[in-house]
């Protein structure tokens, strides 16, 4: 039997600690791509700091143009770029050992 609904999540880490997360309960009779989902969570209101042209969007870890068609269960993950570069994270963390 086929659900009348599929079943989405959509989520953006803002930092290590701060993030928002969004599940929308669609109607299954329609395609939607990902840049549908993201509009339809709203979470570009609750994150303004969300910029489409800049920040990538994947899908279980695997990244996924705005055009692509979301299925049942995908996590919808809006990426953000770094804030360090990973060899300054790691010396930070050597010094934080270590101090």
């Amino acid at each position: 039997m086929v659900s009348k609904y599929i079943n989405i999540e959509v989520v953006y880490a803002k930092d290590n600690v701060n993030y928002k997360l969004v599940k929308l309960k669609l109607e299954n009779h329609k395609e939607y791509s990902v840049l549908d989902v993201i509009k339809k969570s709203k979470i570009l209101y609750y994150c303004t700091d969300i910029n489409l042209a800049k920040n990538k969007v994947s899908i279980f870890g695997q990244l996924v143009n705005l055009d692509y068609i979301v299925s049942d269960q995908d996590t919808v993950a809006i990426l953000r770029g770094l804030t360090i570069s990973p060899m300054e994270a790691r010396i930070q963390r050597v010094a934080k050992k270590y101090n």
